[in-house]
C-alpha cells in the first residue's frame, strides 16, 4: 500500500503555532491549489486542502510562511472523526505534512542543482510543469529532500532579502554575502556560494559544515556580486570557483554506435557549461573551458571505451584513461 500526497498552493489564512498538553507543537492550516484545467471562458477554480504540521515542521512553517505565501507540501492523507459542540459526528480528511518547503517565490535564483539531468519523479515533473523557468534540475529517480533545515532557511531568507550573514564553521565565524545554494542531487551535498569580504572573492562553503547563521545588514553590492557569480559559472563544472584562475580547455571526441542515440542525448543533457557538437552519425565532440578541470574527471571516466580522442591538459587523467583501456582490453584511447 502507498499513501503519498504532493501539493503546491497558497496558504489561506494567518498561521498560529499551538502546543498540545503533551508539549508537542502543531500548526493546522489550509492551502488553495489551482486546478490545472478549466473549461474555456470559466474562471480559474481552486481546491482547498487541510494541512497539519507537527513539531519541527510546525515550527518551520510558522516561522517562514504566512497568509498568501506559496508552499510545497509532501505528506500522507489521514482521516479522523470527532463530535462537534452540537453533538454531530464530523469526519475530516487532512494531509499530515512530512516535509514543507519553499517554491519558486522563495528559492527563485537561489538554488542551483549542479548535477544536470532530466527531471524525474512526481515532484520533479510537477515543479517543471508549473514553473516558467527551470529552478530545479534532477539527476536520479528520487525526490530530492525538502529545503527544511534551519540553516538552509536562514540562508534562503538572506538571499531573498539581499542581506549579509555571519556563518559559524568549525568554531570560527565569518561574515559573507550569500548568493546561491548549489545542491548535488547525486550526493545530496549542498554548498553555499558566497562572497567573502575578508578575502575579496566568491567562495563555496559546505552547508553541512555550517553550524550557525546570523542574519546581517542589507548587502548593497548583492546584485553586482550575483552578476560576478553568473560570469564565473560559465567556467564552473561543480562548485570550485575562482575569478582569478585561468580557464583550461577540456575536449574529447566520443563514438556513438548504431541505435545509441541515447549517448548523444546524454551529452546534451549533462553538458552543463560545456558545448556539444555532432560531427557525423557516429561521432560527437564535447568541449568546455573550466577553471578547475579536476571536477570533470569522474564524469569523463563514465565514457571509457567510447572516447576516441581526448584533449585534456592534465596528464594524470590521460594516463589514468590509458590504463583503464589496457586493463579492460579496449582499443583506442
Amino acid at each position: 500500500m502507498y499513501n503519498k500526497v504532493i501539493l503546491m498552493g497558497r496558504i489561506t489564512h494567518d498561521l498560529e503555532l499551538k502546543t498540545t498538553p503533551s508539549g508537542a507543537n502543531v500548526c493546522s492550516f489550509s492551502i488553495a491549489v489551482d486546478r490545472r484545467f478549466q473549461q474555456k471562458g470559466e474562471e480559474k477554480k481552486s481546491d482547498f486542502f487541510n494541512i497539519v504540521a507537527w513539531r519541527q515542521q510546525a515550527d518551520f512553517v510558522t516561522r517562514y510562511f504566512g497568509k498568501g505565501r506559496m508552499i510545497l507540501v509532501e505528506g500522507e492523507l489521514q482521516t479522523r472523526s470527532y463530535t462537534d459542540k452540537n453533538g454531530m459526528n464530523v469526519r475530516v480528511t487532512e494531509v499530515i505534512a512530512d516535509r514543507l518547503c519553499f517554491t519558486g517565490e522563495k528559492a527563485q535564483n537561489a538554488v542551483d542543482f549542479f548535477s544536470e539531468i532530466a527531471p524525474c519523479g512526481a515532484l520533479g515533473n510537477f515543479m517543471l510543469d508549473e514553473s516558467s523557468e527551470s529552478i530545479f534540475r534532477f539527476k536520479h529517480h528520487y525526490i530530492t529532500r525538502a529545503l527544511d533545515s534551519d540553516i538552509l532557511c536562514e540562508l534562503l531568507s538572506a538571499v531573498s532579502e539581499k542581506r549579509s550573514v555571519w556563518i559559524t564553521v568549525r568554531s570560527s565565524e565569518w561574515e559573507v554575502v550569500p548568493l546561491k545554494i548549489f545542491s548535488s542531487v547525486q550526493s545530496g551535498r549542498e554548498w553555499l556560494m558566497a562572497y567573502s569580504p575578508g578575502v575579496h572573492e566568491i567562495r563555496s562553503y559546505r552547508i553541512d559544515f555550517i553550524t550557525g547563521v546570523r542574519i546581517g545588514e542589507i548587502a548593497p553590492r548583492f546584485d553586482e556580486l550575483r552578476g560576478v557569480l553568473s560570469g564565473i559559472q560559465q567556467n564552473m563544472w561543480g562548485v570550485a570557483c575562482s575569478k582569478r584562475a585561468r580557464a583550461q580547455r577540456v575536449e574529447f571526441l566520443i563514438y556513438i554506435g548504431e541505435n545509441e542515440e541515447h549517448i548523444y542525448l546524454r551529452l546534451l543533457r549533462e553538458k552543463r557549461c560545456g558545448t556539444v557538437e555532432r560531427i557525423d552519425q557516429h561521432t560527437a565532440r564535447f568541449s568546455a573551458e573550466l577553471t578547475d578541470s579536476a571536477e570533470i574527471r569522474s564524469w569523463i571516466r563514465t565514457f571509457t571505451g567510447r572516447i576516441i580522442q581526448l584533449d585534456f591538459g592534465e596528464n594524470l587523467l590521460r594516463d589514468d584513461m590509458q590504463k583503464m583501456y589496457e586493463i579492460y582490453g579496449i582499443g583506442g584511447g
